[in-house]
């Protein structure tokens, strides 16, 4: 029996990690989680879930806080990428869909 050929698919990844990093150079402070749930009133439990690509479901309002946060726009928070096989689960990635229904 011939093997089933997978497609690969882009996903959405979140580049929080990158820009809390940039944040705290610019600033020269450490960044937790706590301090941003803080500054920018998204729980720190998001923003683990969200920073350990947990599939998590952002909406518009988060997006356009951390935009705000972050001095960033849209295309600085998220990065399409390669290499997600069709069968595999999305549960470390975003998908456009899910978000922008």
């Amino acid at each position: 029996m011939a093997k089933k050929q997978l497609k690969t698919r882009r996903v959405l990844q979140n580049r929080i990690k990158e820009l809390i990093a940039r944040k705290e150079r610019i600033e020269r402070r450490k960044l937790t989680y706590k301090v941003i749930e803080q500054e920018t009133g998204i729980s720190s439990q998001s923003i683990e879930n969200w920073l350990m690509d947990k599939g998590v479901y952002i909406g518009r309002p988060q997006i356009e806080i951390f935009c705000e946060y972050f001095d960033c726009d849209i295309s600085d928070l998220f990065i399409l990428v390669e290499g997600a096989e069709e069968d595999e689960p999305a549960s470390y990635s975003f998908r456009l869909k899910k978000m922008f229904a």
